[in-house]
This record gives C-alpha cells, sequence and structure tokens, in this order.
C-alpha cells in the first residue's frame, strides 16, 4: 500500500522517501524497477552501523516503545541480519 500511494505523489512530481529496509539486493532492485517503470529519479541511501550501535539502538527503540507495539529482540535481530546483503555504492546511485 505504500508503493501506490507513493507512486501517485512521485507521478506528481513530488519527492517520496520509504523507510523500507531493503535488506537484500532483490528488494532494492524490485525499488528500483518500480521508479523507472514510473519514469523517475531513484536514490538509495545506506547509513552503515556497527552491530554495536544497532544493538543499542534497538535497546532504546524498545525501552521507548509503548505498550503493544512490534518488539524485536537481539536474538532476531542477529538472524534477520544473516540475510542483510551489503549494497555497493557504484551500482545504486
Amino acid at each position: 500500500m505504500l508503493w501506490e500511494v507513493a507512486a501517485r505523489v512521485l507521478v506528481l512530481g513530488v519527492d517520496v522517501i520509504l523507510d523500507f529496509g531493503c535488506w537484500m539486493r532483490s528488494q532494492r532492485d524490485d525499488m528500483r524497477m518500480r521508479a523507472k517503470q514510473l519514469g523517475v529519479d531513484f536514490k538509495m541511501h545506506f547509513l552503515d552501523a556497527s552491530e554495536e550501535i544497532l544493538f543499542a539502538r534497538l535497546s532504546e527503540r524498545n525501552a521507548q516503545s509503548p505498550e503493544g507495539a512490534f518488539r524485536i529482540t537481539e536474538s532476531k535481530l542477529k538472524e534477520y541480519m544473516l540475510f542483510f546483503e551489503p549494497q555497493f555504492p557504484e551500482l545504486y546511485v
């Protein structure tokens, strides 16, 4: 649903920021292809952080989340990290 709304806004010439994980190259390729089909520019920003920083941010996020909010445990984040495919900057500018 987020992409459908973003696509409508993009064709109007308005910039859109999508905060998707895009942890796998196939996901990034999909976003790039969708933008190309619309004839709009595409740029992906990658923030590289150490595991130590990721776990500290996760702990803070979980501590500040309201009751009933989706929580990610450190062990689940470690599991997710196994699927991460690093971005190659020269291909994604």
